[in-house]
C-alpha cells in the first residue's frame, strides 16, 4: 500500500473523532409505577435546546411524538 492511502486514512480518523460527540452512560434506579427498576440514562454534551430540538426529530421519526 502507499503512503498515501495510510496518509488518507489517518486524516479520515481524525476527522471522524473531531466531530464525534460524547455520550455518558450510567447505570440507574428509578422508581415507576411504585417499583423501583434498573436502567440505563445516557448524558449529552450540549446546549438544550441543541438537544432538544434533535430530540424531537428523532421521536418523529421514529413516529412516536409526545412531548
Amino acid at each position: 500500500m502507499s503512503n498515501k492511502f495510510y496518509l488518507t486514512l489517518v486524516l479520515i480518523i481524525i476527522y471522524a473523532l473531531a466531530h464525534a460527540q460524547t455520550i455518558t452512560v450510567k447505570k440507574q434506579n428509578e422508581k415507576v409505577k411504585g417499583e423501583n427498576v434498573e436502567g440505563f440514562a445516557a448524558e449529552l454534551d450540549g446546549k438544550i435546546s441543541d438537544v432538544g430540538s434533535l430530540w424531537s426529530k428523532f421521536l418523529k421519526e421514529v413516529g412516536r411524538v409526545k412531548l
